[in-house]
């Protein structure tokens, strides 16, 4: 590499925390936006914005600064949903991917889980009562309404009586009624503690998204059918007011103001957006302008221009006088309250960091844009860390030969492998670091790579067609393929043999086989589960492991992970059972000893060691993406693209690490420890310091030169 080089002492601030004196507790957060699709949006009464994205990170902006107060690493990865409690600063957190649903309530201050609980359906609706007391769920089975305490998540027998379905429900102030919507269009009110009947009505069917308006009584609730808003009056049934929106992608409801924020599409893809009231149960275009400057003065602007942003709509929030959306990218944007055009609120900051690698003195750091190397003798050490010997590092950095969403393959220390799982580009590449220099390419695939393995001169490529072939590395031929209807993973077994997985829901047959590269034979082995989603086989050491998931015997789903001999794949034993399906689960091996110990992540948000049938588990404060280990540390991919240093032995993380996409970077070290590091004076604008209270204080760091 011969791009930026220069001396950071970056490793050496592993040692900062034994070396200087704590400083006073305060709370160090990097302000940015999400790295992925933003999922949900939500207003607090305290003046505060929340924003989950789709690995359940949950971010808590305060209005008065649009500084980043506080982020919730929940591990919930998948569909996600927010709720924010009426006073309390909670948040409630619906979670669903196939085969899972689960809600918790999480305190945001005090970064704590109230509860959990697993669902056996996904709910059509949750919401906290008008003050807080409970929190209820809305499902298409029954008991159709469960009432729940909104801070231990113990039900409550109210309402489990009742053998209607509904599509919704509300429970106002005095917390002793619910109202009730069916898909039928009945309207009916109980008493919550006796399950009475105390008054119904009807109005229109198959109404969506209800929502009652905190304005003139809290007598009429706004819905939609398609393209098509309804204002009902809540009491009677009766329809007062409708409207039809033409190109209406999505739309926001403010309660307290009866304000609506209509999202509209275009055919060239714009976006505008349309401000209405819903004063005197009517609705009327209001003037954008207005609403957004708090003013009484209309200025007869009723919509925005067209405008665009970076990726797809996710979601948007009309609130407090401001109208924020959301992107499939991460990004956070607001509506100008003078200009009317959509400026960025907030968007992700931090480079995202793809994958690591170690080769003799070097570490290699892939982004989705860059490749850093840091040389040190201290890498190449067996052993305990010398956190002395970092002094010697040295980093240097170039454009990532195969930027995007890439991952590296070191061989020696003069050429490595970095592939892609994108589809439009399906292949990798062989790359010289120390010349800075594409040596070879293949991008010979006929669909997106899935998985890639690197053993002697061989490279091992799974497509996701379940196509695999062996690809010699130095000619670029292909030394053998073969495929395999619903293969979903593949690994070296030794020199000649091949471990494969596959998904029974594709084949029907046994989920697990050998293949000898040199005959082309393919052996099935008997193995009760259903799916072997990945393998992971060291160079080093006798065992193979084995990761898929099992029907339990007493119903639901298991994810176990065996271990098999390399030497005979059937001398296999169970080291690890968790119940749920887990396919996100993640581990890595310390090959020092002949018999591999695995430390990895089940949930994203757990560190656990197994060494033969032996367990530890480590909780850890965020959502983990990648594990490594070398020389007797963890190195930890999080989702938020950051890098973290744990230490097994001791059990305790060492540092947070962020690259920031201007080319500084911030190192935190462990929490009640010394000031943070960073790279410039300038990179301070990314560091908001807050003390336990949530007040903010003055940043203190140390610039390392």
């Amino acid at each position: 590499m011969n791009c930026r080089q220069k001396t950071i002492l970056l490793l050496t601030l592993i040692a900062l925390p034994f070396l200087l004196t704590a400083q006073s507790a305060s709370q160090l957060i990097i302000d940015s936006g999400h790295n992925t699709a933003v999922e949900s949006l939500c207003y607090h009464s305290s003046g505060q914005l929340l924003s989950a994205d789709n690995n359940g990170l949950v971010k808590v902006w305060d209005l008065a600064t649009d500084k980043l107060q506080y982020q919730i690493y929940t591990g919930s990865k998948g569909s996600i949903q927010l709720k924010t409690h009426p006073s309390k600063k909670q948040f409630a957190i619906l979670v669903s991917r196939p085969g899972y649903t689960k809600i918790a309530v999480w305190d945001w201050q005090r970064n704590k889980e109230l509860f959990s609980k697993e669902l056996s359906d996904r709910p059509i609706q949750f919401e906290f009562s008008a003050k807080g007391k409970y929190l209820f769920i809305t499902k298409i089975s029954s008991p159709s309404m469960v009432l729940m305490n909104s801070q231990n998540g113990r039900e409550y027998s109210y309402l489990k009586r009742l053998y209607d379905i509904f599509s919704y429900g509300y429970i106002g102030a005095s917390e002793t009624r619910l109202m009730t919507y069916s898909n039928s269009g009945s309207i009916k009110y109980w008493d919550i503690r006796t399950s009475t009947l105390q008054n119904e009505t009807t109005t229109k069917s198959g109404l969506s998204n209800l929502t009652v308006l905190q304005t003139e009584g809290k007598r009429y609730f706004l819905a939609n059918k398609g393209n098509i808003l309804f204002l009902i009056d809540r009491l009677t049934g009766s329809v007062r007011d409708t409207v039809e929106v033409e190109d209406m992608l999505t739309y926001s409801v403010d309660p307290a103001k009866g304000s609506i924020s209509i999202i509209k599409g275009s055919v060239s893809g714009k976006l505008k957006i349309l401000t209405m009231s819903t004063t005197d149960a009517h609705f009327t275009t209001a003037d954008i302008k207005s609403y957004l400057n708090s003013t009484e003065q209309p200025e007869d602007t009723e919509s925005t221009d067209f405008f665009s942003i970076n990726g797809q709509v996710t979601t948007s929030l009309v609130s407090a006088g401001r109208i924020y959306l959301a992107d499939s990218k991460g990004s956070i944007w607001e509506i100008d309250k003078e200009s009317l055009k959509a400026v960025v609120f907030k968007k992700n900051q931090i480079s995202d960091i793809r994958d690591l690698s170690f080769s003799d003195e070097s570490m290699f750091i892939l982004s989705n844009k860059d490749l850093f190397q840091l040389n040190s003798k201290n890498f190449a050490k067996t052993g305990s860390v010398s956190i002395s010997g970092f002094s010697d590092l040295i980093i240097s950095s170039t454009s990532s030969p195969l930027p995007g969403d890439s991952e590296i393959e070191t061989v020696d220390n003069e050429k490595m492998i970095i592939w892609t799982r994108e589809n439009n580009q399906r292949g990798y590449v062989i790359y010289n670091p120390e010349m800075d220099t594409i040596l070879n390419s293949n991008y010979n695939f006929d669909s997106a790579l899935n998985q890639l393995h690197v053993r002697n001169d061989q490279i091992l490529v799974l497509e996701n067609s379940g196509e695999a072939s062996l690809n010699n590395i130095h000619t670029g031929f292909r030394d053998f393929q073969f495929s395999a209807l619903g293969m979903v993973s593949l690994n070296f077994l030794n020199d000649t043999t091949l471990l494969g997985g596959k998904s029974l829901m594709k084949t029907g047959l046994n989920p697990m086989f050998t293949v000898q590269t040199d005959t082309g034979e393919i052996i099935p082995l008997q193995d009760k589960r259903f799916l072997i989603y990945d393998i992971l086989s060291p160079a080093d050491g006798n065992k193979t492991f084995t990761f898929g998931l099992k029907q339990a015997d007493t119903g639901g789903v298991q994810t176990i992970i065996q271990s098999h001999s390399k030497n005979d794949p059937t001398n296999v034993s169970s080291i690890y059972t968790q119940s749920g399906e887990w396919i996100d689960a993640i581990f890595t091996a310390d090959t020092s000893s002949y018999s591999p110990v695995l430390y990895g992540t089940v949930s994203g948000k757990d560190i656990i060691r197994i060494s033969n049938s032996r367990q530890k588990t480590w909780d850890y404060d965020r959502n983990i993406e990648k594990i490594f280990f070398h020389n007797a540390i963890l190195y930890i991919l999080n989702t938020d693209g950051s890098l973290s240093l744990f230490n097994p032995k001791s059990g305790k993380k060492l540092m947070d690490y962020y690259m920031m996409e201007d080319g500084n970077w911030i190192a935190i070290p462990n929490k009640g420890d010394p000031k943070p590091f960073m790279s410039s004076s300038e990179a301070s604008k990314y560091l908001n310091s807050f003390s336990s209270s949530g007040r903010e204080i003055r940043n203190s760091y140390y610039v390392v030169d």
